[in-house]
């Protein structure tokens, strides 16, 4: 069973932004090479999270408006999406470029401490 979710324009503001629990969206593309080789990385991460994160994935290509707001010209970019942990509002955080599972993990675990 898959725990990424796909999301587009319509949704993403309800899906990703809206929520108060934390949020990881993987921007991609189908022509994208490393975009293609981090999507098991993603799901495998996710199954370590699924009590604290919920994950998204994002094709820029059908869903331009999500991209353009996070500025996802290069891709694979992932984005974690959560509360401030002082002011409670929402803030996202960036990584580009191929990740391994660590690495995701790592990303996830300096944000949500």
């Amino acid at each position: 069973m898959a725990t990424v979710k796909e999301l587009v324009d319509a949704n993403f503001n309800a899906e990703a932004v809206e929520l108060s629990e934390p949020v990881l969206v993987q921007f991609w593309a189908p022509w994208c090479a490393p975009c293609r080789m981090m999507a098991p990385v993603i799901e495998q991460v996710s199954s370590l999270y699924v009590d604290r994160v919920r994950f998204f994935k994002v094709n820029v290509d059908e869903n331009p408006q999500s991209a353009s707001r996070f500025q996802a010209t290069s891709i694979p970019l992932i984005a974690l999406i959560r509360n401030h942990p002082e002011t409670g509002k929402r803030e996202a955080h960036l990584s580009m470029g191929y990740k391994s599972e660590d690495e995701v993990a790592q990303f996830i675990d300096a944000l949500l401490e």
